[in-house]
């Protein structure tokens, strides 16, 4: 895992970095009034964890932040005198637009498995399928163009002796012809498999990787106490971007990731998922054998004040039960009357109820499995049928937050969020961004995350330090 996250996380992260630095700089010379950039950090979210997957499980690097950086900085300066830059080409040809493609397959799915169940209006079900089906196409091009360049990438290695460790796309390449061979009816051959899972890949890790950090960033931003301090971690951590240091922190090591090395900042991610987390819609399980009981409360209590009566309600085998996370994280009944409140802090404290070092996890981390333990705090859901990707998630993620907070300050564009994600009257999220908060394949802000950066540190602030 340390060398992948050497050539892959870290490499990605830095270059979302760069990409800000120069989107930064390009808003500094193309206006008078202002020092800052406003992008929807969703976008670049997206891209970084494009490059992440790509570079991780297929062994090729993709450049997929470098050329929306490159986008963004020529949108900026098309009104200006500045000569812009180039978009560098695609390092994987004909890869290069799979992020948006996959969010307009996404949509189409969505409408797909949805609409049809809302009878408030016509439904054109064949058009929905006719505009599914061209996006997955156009998908799978996008994934045979990354198939193809790690088959070039694994052949060149393997002509120069270069031994390096499995990647995910070796194992598949393994394991597909034998996956292929268990069709009874014989229509899925070795590449076939090998596309779907490496497909899976991109579907199950990029809206929700993307949406997680750009939440976090954004949560941050709105809660400048809760920014100061993780800004204090980062700072004595010596990752944290000052006039001191030149406006350069020090390379983000592996060690630095672990919840010892930076609990703080894991809580806050942690916190955001529970808030805000992508699969809001949850998970399905069916009832094993013999069933079981379960006491809940009534529907209705019987006055504000008082607690609502228990009842035993009893789930026989074969049923199918849905666990929506969303309600499940943000429950007063659970998390205590400040449900709504962003409040990493109830992540730090191991004798909370939600939390347990169970099956030896680190102090304070989140509950995982144990028989005994209480299961209300499951971002990545639980059990046999988890998400497979949660260790290259938290891996990725924690890695994008030190580099990107490190090096730049963040701030709601209130003017294109139409308001703050949080609510002055009562320290919760704000009403009116969360407005336009969707719940579709993944949980969404329609419209995009807009933020305001800034570099910490200036170029020409460091040279003003030099000379003091």
């Amino acid at each position: 895992m340390k060398s992948k996250f050497d050539r892959s996380i870290r490499s990605a992260a830095e270059a979302a970095a760069e990409a800000l630095d120069r989107i930064c700089e390009a808003a500094s010379a193309s206006s008078t009034s202002s020092t800052v950039a406003s992008l929807d950090i969703d976008e670049l979210a997206a891209s970084t964890a494009m490059d992440v997957i790509t570079s991780f499980g297929f062994g090729v690097r993709t450049n997929a932040v470098e050329r929306l950086g490159a986008k963004i900085v020529q949108q900026q300066r098309q009104n200006g005198n500045e000569k812009t830059p180039p978009i560098p080409a695609p390092l994987v040809p004909g890869a290069e637009d799979t992020v948006e493609l996959l969010r307009h397959a996404a949509e189409a799915a969505e409408l797909y498995v949805i609409e049809p169940w809302r009878g408030w209006f016509p439904f054109n079900q064949s058009s929905v399928v006719k505009q599914g089906m061209e996006s997955m196409r156009r998908v799978r091009e996008c994934i045979t163009s990354v198939l193809e360049a790690a088959r070039e990438a694994e052949a060149e290695k393997k002509e120069v002796g270069k031994n390096e460790e499995e990647t995910i796309f070796s194992r598949l390449s393994a394991v597909a012809p034998k996956i292929a061979a268990l069709d009874p009816a014989g229509k899925e051959d070795a590449a076939a498999v090998l596309t779907r899972e490496a497909g899976l890949l991109y579907f199950a890790g990029i809206d929700t990787s993307s949406h997680t950090l750009a939440y976090t960033l954004s949560l941050l931003a709105a809660h400048p106490r809760v920014a100061k301090l993780v800004e204090e971690e980062l700072d004595a951590a010596g990752l944290l971007a000052t006039a001191a240091n030149g406006g350069n922190p020090r390379r983000l090591e592996f060690a630095d990731l672990s919840k010892s090395a930076l609990p703080y900042l894991n809580a806050v991610l942690a916190e955001s998922m529970r808030v805000l987390p992508v699969a809001s819609g949850g998970t399905a399980r069916t009832v094993g054998r013999e069933g079981f009981e379960l006491a809940v409360p009534d529907w209705e209590a019987p006055s504000p004040s008082s607690p609502p009566a228990m009842r035993t309600v009893r789930f026989p085998e074969g049923v199918d039960l849905w666990v929506p996370l969303f309600v499940l994280h943000n429950a007063r009944s659970i998390w205590g009357d400040d449900a709504a409140e962003f409040k990493p802090e109830r992540f730090l404290d191991p004798s909370a109820p939600f939390v347990s070092a169970a099956n030896g996890g680190e102090e304070g981390e989140p509950t995982a499995g144990s028989s005994d333990a209480p299961r209300r705090f499951m971002p990545f859901s639980l059990g046999a049928r988890d998400c497979v990707g949660q260790g290259l998630a938290r891996t990725a993620l924690v890695a994008e937050l030190i580099v990107l907070f490190g090096r730049f300050r963040f701030a709601v564009d209130k003017e294109k969020m139409k308001g703050s994600l949080v609510a002055e009257e009562d320290g919760g999220l704000g009403k009116t961004v969360f407005a336009r908060e969707a719940i579709t394949l993944t949980l969404q802000i329609m419209g995009g995350i807009w933020l305001e950066v800034e570099q910490r540190v200036k170029k020409g602030e460091v040279g003003k330090v030099a000379e003091e």
